[in-house]
């Protein structure tokens, strides 16, 4: 092929890829163009908007079905600002309604109702479009609120503390409060007895703790007068010991048992091991085997210090004969 037909297909080429520039600009153009029109046109579009109800009077509760609905509402706005309204209504998730600066009226006993056109300055500021450019297909919206009432219930501490070898928690956890005054509707009030904190927890402590805790509830369901509660768990070094007992025998029938000794093992605090005495325990036979003519009759503590936890007792059961009366 001469250079002259090169030149000659080369300036063809080269003619045809302008001609599908110049084709793909003005494509572009006309469609940026249809674009710009279509948006600057002014439509009506449907909108569901979700709302949250908030900001009660202290002695009213609202269940989160009731607090949380959705409102449908029309929009006459150009196509620019409804790209505005979904992208802030991405942001800023659902609108939330204070109780407190609206005037909601009452229909019934617990039933009540707002006119949606007092919202209408709110969901305006939060679309960022004016007021005049929202109708509301719904008139009213309703919700159900009923009185609370209260009532004190304990404060129980979850704790899982780990202590460290021969340590351990030394009595009850102290509770400031010990109670709490609790303030919800009825029916869930007629089924609380109590509320829990936040966990407590710890590794090889071997020193006594003082702490405060959060309360631990459902913000829904209920209110408590107060958050925060504090603690304090005393933590001593503990021992192990044992102790020989005479098991006593019941007046009627008359019995036998062997062996007539048993051994009781237990722990107790170092603080409290030197107060101890054999005389405050007492072992005594469960008498409710002899109706049932069990061979074994099982040995329980009668009597034993508060301070002591009981380990084991050997042997937990004893033989036994009936003496003749």
């Amino acid at each position: 092929m001469s250079q002259n037909e090169n030149d000659i297909k080369s300036q063809v080429v080269l003619k045809k890829r302008r001609k599908i520039l110049t084709f793909l600009f003005f494509l572009f153009f006309s469609s940026f163009l249809w674009i710009l029109i279509k948006l600057s046109v002014s439509y009506i579009i449907p909108y569901k908007l979700d709302f949250v109800l908030f900001d009660l009077p202290a002695n009213m509760w609202i269940s989160e079905d009731q607090s949380t609905q959705s409102l449908s509402i029309s929009i006459n706005t150009t196509g620019f600002k409804l790209l505005k309204i979904k992208y802030l209504a991405s942001k800023r998730g659902t609108i939330h309604f204070p109780l407190s600066q609206l005037p909601y009226r009452k229909q019934n006993e617990n039933t009540y109702y707002l006119n949606t056109l007092n919202l209408q300055d709110l969901i305006a500021g939060f679309l960022g479009i004016n007021e005049k450019d929202i109708e509301f297909i719904e008139k009213e919206i309703f919700f159900r609120i009923v009185p609370m009432q209260s009532k004190k219930v304990r404060i129980e501490v979850d704790s899982k503390i780990n202590f460290k070898e021969q340590y351990r928690q030394y009595g009850p956890i102290k509770v400031f409060p010990k109670s709490v005054e609790v303030f919800a509707p009825k029916a869930i009030l007629d089924t609380l007895s109590y509320i829990t904190t936040e966990t407590i927890s710890g590794k090889d402590i071997d020193l006594p703790i003082d702490d405060s805790l959060n309360l631990k509830y459902d913000e829904s369901l209920i209110r408590p007068s107060l958050r925060k509660i504090a603690i304090h768990i005393d933590v001593e070094k503990y021992t192990e010991s044992s102790v020989k007992l005479n098991v006593i025998k019941p007046g009627k029938p008359r019995i036998k048992v062997f062996p007539v000794e048993v051994e009781v093992f237990f722990s107790v605090a170092l603080k409290d091991f030197d107060s101890l005495s054999k005389d405050q325990f007492v072992a005594a036979i469960d008498t409710s085997g002899l109706y049932a003519r069990k061979k074994l009759l099982s040995v329980f503590l009668k009597q034993k210090p508060s301070f002591v936890k009981i380990i084991r007792i050997e042997p937990e059961q004893v033989e036994y004969i009936i003496l003749k009366q």
